[in-house]
């Protein structure tokens, strides 16, 4: 049965007392209560989760990107100060700690980042709480409350200048109070509220008192599920960033956003939706952009640059996209002025708008070209893979040091980390739909139980019946067997299928890994994977069939 949630009236007493703030500022706000519930988790959990909510405020409020911490007592990390620090009767700043966020929106085109401060209180001294004190509200008897506060000011000088992700008050308070002995306790939210005069006209639906309680409700019921969680020894499963760090990719995914997202919803010429395929290739352009800034970049660039002043490094040596569907992500990539490629067995509708235009003259120069992958070493192998004059085909053949791009590439995903190997290229797949070396579907084997555990860190049901987990663990063994050092990412794109596999890297554990990979090495692979027989026919017939996606 869930517990109760009990709303405030307007005219409600204040719960937590502002007595004081800063000398710099004379007034002291009142603290008004909104809603508050039952809870059976502790401080200690109170404080890991909102511990957690400073770093990741997107878990908040979905409008949110981040924040990235500017300020924090005892570091020196800038010019950032503080807001002016609040005082409460029968409470303390707990470790002298405060904080300082810049929040990131992920729309900034309406709102700006916006600074903040957050301070972490504690009760004063919780064996000499009284009945009048109000850090003990809660309790009966003679068992003293323990309480902890967490307050958010926002840095805005008035309530016009609040961002939308940002509920229109002068501050917001988690209050959680806990009786040790009882094992219960009670969380609930309090604004600081603008003074009436302050809210600028239009700006009065905002900053009502119906909206901000609904706001509040959101904020409190979150933050409850979350304590719960963590008392429940709830761990986090899912990893982002570990290639890549958050910021950087997000900047960059903002700064494509903002320059293409529009024409490209907008020019749509497929029949997918086309949010979806924009904003994803838009994710994964800006994830690779700064993954090559690491692999190819020099010390040249600084904390100063920027998404919009960042350039291609000097040695990047271009890429090709096998299976490139749509055509969208090589455009994105070509746009940006990483030079690049890439192939399908069937050409699509929109690649006349993605550089296909009639203004190249040779077929070889096109961005994206209709070819089917047939490897010379397996054509030479199977004797009945149909050579037909009419459709182009690529030997699977790449300059060295290429980076090869598998983007749900289906039916070539199992390739990639074999031609990467062949060819001395680095590769990033993207694993979709289940298909093996032939090109047919199948369902992978379970995983193994190394393999378990690493899926299980990526958020991805290790079990034997996902066929997802089985076939990305299929294809990280594939990359293994090839000697790849296999990296693992959980894009931030807007799909299930979101496992990028990297291979940067080969791994040199013995004399013959530090050779080059070769055609023998490569059939041993693809015959301890079920072999390649019928490959050629069933990409033949993509050409002819068609896929049901764009990718």
């Amino acid at each position: 049965m869930a517990e109760p949630i009990d709303e405030f009236a307007e005219d409600a007493d204040p719960v937590i007392i502002q007595t004081s703030t800063s000398p710099e500022v004379g007034h002291v706000w009142t603290w008004a209560p909104l809603c508050s519930r039952p809870c059976a988790f502790g401080p200690e959990d109170f404080s890991a989760v909102m511990d957690n909510l400073i770093y990741n405020p997107n878990q908040l409020s979905s409008w949110l990107f981040r924040a990235d911490i500017v300020y924090e007592s005892g570091k020196d990390m800038g010019s950032v100060s503080p807001a002016p620090l609040p005082v409460f009767a029968g409470f303390k700043l707990a470790r002298e700690r405060v904080i300082v966020r810049r929040m990131i929106p992920r729309n900034t085109l309406r709102d700006k980042p916006m600074l903040q401060t957050c301070l972490f209180y504690e009760s004063a001294e919780a064996h000499d709480v009284d009945d009048t004190d109000s850090t003990s509200h809660i309790g009966s008897g003679d068992e003293p409350v323990r309480s902890s506060l967490v307050i958010y000011l926002p840095h805005v000088d008035c309530a016009a200048e609040m961002p939308f992700y940002h509920p229109m008050v002068q501050g917001v308070a988690f209050l959680h109070q806990w009786q040790s002995m009882a094992s219960t306790g009670t969380l609930s939210m309090h604004f600081s509220f603008f003074p009436p005069a302050a809210i600028q006209p239009g700006l009065e639906k905002k900053g009502s008192h119906a909206i901000l309680a609904r706001v509040a409700l959101n904020l409190l019921n979150t933050v409850h599920k979350h304590g719960h969680g963590k008392a429940s020894g709830y761990v986090k499963r899912v990893h982002h960033d570990r290639l890549v760090t958050q910021a950087r990719v997000q900047d960059r995914y903002t700064y494509l956003k903002e320059k293409h997202a529009r024409r490209l919803v907008d020019s749509w010429q497929e029949t997918t939706d086309p949010a979806k395929h924009v904003f994803e290739d838009l994710a994964i352009s800006a994830f690779l952009m700064e993954l090559w800034a690491d692999m190819y970049g020099d010390d040249s660039t600084d904390d100063t640059t920027t998404a919009a002043t960042a350039t291609v490094p000097a040695k990047f040596p271009g890429f090709v996209d096998i299976g490139c569907g749509n055509g969208l992500l090589v455009h994105l990539l070509n746009e940006e002025g990483y030079h690049g490629w890439g192939f399908d067995a069937r050409q699509r509708r929109s690649w006349k708008q993605y550089g296909n235009d009639g203004k190249i003259t040779t077929d070889a120069e096109l961005p994206l070209q209709q070819a089917l992958l047939l490897p010379t070493f397996l054509i030479k192998h199977d004797k009945d893979a149909p050579v037909d004059d009419v459709l182009a085909t690529h030997n699977g053949t790449f300059p060295r040091g290429t980076f090869i791009i598998a983007n749900h590439a289906d039916e070539l995903t199992a390739w990639a980390p074999v031609l990467a190997a062949l060819s001395d290229c680095p590769f990033l797949a993207i694993p979709c739909c289940s298909h093996n070396f032939t090109g047919g579907k199948f369902r992978a084997p379970p995983p193994s139980a190394e393999k378990q555990a690493f899926l299980s860190a990526v958020s991805l049901d290790a079990s034997s019946s996902s066929t997802y987990a089985s076939f990305v663990s299929w294809v990280m063994d594939v990359a293994e067997d090839c000697s790849w050092e296999v990296e693992r990412e959980m894009l931030r794109i807007p799909s299930t299928r979101n496992v990028g596999l990297l291979g940067r890297r080969r791994r040199r554990v013995s004399d013959r890994d530090s050779r080059p990979f070769t055609v023998d090495q490569a059939w041993e692979v693809i015959n301890k994977y079920g072999g390649a027989y019928g490959f050629a026919d069933n990409v033949a017939k993509l050409s002819v069939e068609g896929k049901q996606a764009s990718h």
